[in-house]
């Protein structure tokens, strides 16, 4: 029974973002965003897991707002644009099971 309670517990931010997929999102995110990426690797990946795991859960919209704070630069933001394309890759990466929230 601990097991399976164990099985269904949240993933820990942190361990998101440095597993494999959390890995892959960072690769793909640099790629795909290089003007966003002048941060150590374990900011993007926290940052995509934080997506995931916190800012979905208040809505689609809530996240897509919280995009560009969280890749903010000291020379700008992601457009909403570059803030879609970024909530859509974090979806794509790291919590697939989250592309239908509203």
């Amino acid at each position: 029974m601990a097991s399976q309670a164990a099985s269904l517990a949240p993933i820990p931010e942190r361990e998101l973002a440095e597993s494999p997929a959390g890995l892959a999102f960072v690769a793909a995110f640099k790629q795909q965003h290089p003007a966003w990426a002048d941060r150590e690797d374990k900011y993007i990946g926290r940052y995509g897991a934080r997506l995931c795991l916190s800012d979905l859960k208040d809505g689609r919209q809530v996240a897509l707002s919280r995009v560009p704070s969280r890749f903010e630069q000291t020379d700008g933001k992601p457009s909403a644009v570059e803030a879609e394309q970024i909530l859509n890759l974090a979806i794509q990466m790291l919590c697939p099971d989250k592309a239908g929230v509203a």
